[in-house]
């Protein structure tokens, strides 16, 4: 029953409202491969705002919920083989973009911020490293270039991080694009098949006898990279590429992982099913769940909230970066 359900990934993608939440453009919703329509556009699927609405209700639930609509859809009825469709090959962006922007980064907002919290070296290094860059989309706005190992550039995510706060914009909306989404808007474009890698992926075969530490956000991964350089920092970008096809780059390799609070579960059962399949030695790091108060929780609160708040409460905005004995796994 449920292979022959799958979410729609049809081009050109056709988001609806959301049944929980009542977003537009968030819910994607199940098709019938048989058929190609929808299961059930008004409840059957799963909404895009994994951190804030959750919603997700798979086939199997909503026939237990709808006995009647198998009838409907026949389903003692064999399914027919399908052809299998070779996957569209990524596109990539010009290296040139990269250089370019990143010969602007100390025009952001992000490096002004970082500055608050460490040294003008040390945060130059790192952004010089993650390949940090500026993007006119917003003042101050920057550009986390996605670059895999083989030195493609598969993507550009620009957020606009407030210098002074160091928190991300999301008021009156959230200032988040992607560098495709902008050059398709200016017609510079007619299209562009978005494969993600981690953030920070072309760091990974740097230092194969490094730690790899992954986190999910980027602006986290930047400045757990500043605070404890023992680790190779990486970031999912979100939960939804905490997947086989983003961490396949980690073979062979030992992951620290640090999910955001809330999600320690959710984290684990994935990394679980990945790790069997890449022979990585993986181990979540729980340290936030149990050093957390009540009101972090609410804040859903990040590595990165955990850092600033010990360099804070340090004398003069300075400590020496020693990593809880907790996190010396191996």
């Amino acid at each position: 029953m449920i292979n022959r359900f799958i979410l729609d990934n049809r081009k050109p993608r056709k988001k609806l409202p959301c049944p929980s939440c009542n977003e537009k453009g968030k819910f994607t919703p199940y098709i019938d491969i048989e058929t190609d329509n929808y299961l059930d556009p008004d409840s059957c699927g799963i909404c895009d705002r994994v951190n804030i609405c959750k919603y997700h209700l798979p086939p199997r639930e909503f026939f237990m919920r709808n006995p009647h609509a198998k009838d409907q859809f026949n389903l003692n009825k064999p399914i027919t083989k399908l052809v299998p469709v070779p996957k569209p090959k990524p596109d990539f962006h010009d290296i040139s973009l990269v250089k370019k922007s990143c010969s602007l980064y100390k025009k952001t907002n992000l490096y002004s911020s970082l500055l608050k919290y460490f040294d003008k070296a040390s945060v130059e290094n790192v952004l010089t490293e993650y390949k940090i860059g500026l993007s006119s989309t917003w003042p101050g706005a920057n550009v986390f270039w996605q670059i895999d190992p083989q030195n493609n550039v598969r993507a550009g995510k620009i957020l606009l991080i407030d210098a002074e706060t160091h928190k991300r914009v999301k008021e009156p909306y959230p200032h988040a694009s992607w560098v495709h989404s902008r050059f398709i808007k200016k017609g510079l474009l007619d299209e562009f098949n978005l494969v993600q890698c981690l953030f920070g992926a072309h760091l990974i075969n740097k230092d194969s006898s490094k730690t790899i530490a992954l986190v999910e956000s980027e602006k986290t991964a930047i400045t757990a990279a500043i605070a404890y350089p023992q680790f190779t920092w990486l970031a999912t970008g979100s939960v939804n590429q905490l997947k086989y096809e983003t961490l396949k780059d980690c073979k062979d390799r030992k992951i620290l992982v640090f999910p955001d609070l809330g999600y320690l579960d959710k984290w684990q059962s994935k990394i679980n099913e990945i790790s069997e399949v890449l022979n990585v030695y993986t181990e979540i790091v729980d340290i936030l769940e149990l050093t957390s108060s009540d009101v972090d929780i609410r804040e859903g609160y990040d590595l990165e909230d955990f850092i600033l708040k010990c360099i804070v409460k340090s004398k003069g905005l300075e400590r020496e970066y020693e990593y809880p004995k907790e996190w010396d796994l191996f």
